[in-house]
């Protein structure tokens, strides 16, 4: 079975973020490229989701990829994996788990 994505809230929540702010700082055609970026990313991990990091530091299972100026976190899940948070890289990344 093909593996997919699913996004948390909180994940869906930083992504419209993520757009906003770059719309807002770099114009809308670079906001759907980085969008597009992300997007080919989780593709990605839902392909090979052994790549990121294990972050179990942060919280058990949890798995960390970054891409250019974000951290993703997810977790493998038997069909999918679940994306929790897609947060600036330069973000204090921990205290958002707690």
């Amino acid at each position: 079975m093909k593996r997919l994505y699913e996004l948390s809230q909180a994940a869906d929540a930083d992504l419209d973020a993520i757009v906003k702010y770059t719309i807002n700082e770099h114009g809308a055609v670079q906001a759907s490229d980085y969008l597009g970026g992300v997007h080919e990313t989780l593709l990605m991990l839902s392909r090979q989701p052994e790549a990121g990091k294990k972050r179990n530091e942060i919280e058990v299972g949890l798995r960390s990829f970054i891409f250019e100026y974000h951290t993703i976190f997810y977790r493998i899940m038997p069909d999918k994996i679940w994306i929790a948070r897609i947060l600036h890289s330069r973000r204090d990344l921990p205290r958002f788990f707690l």
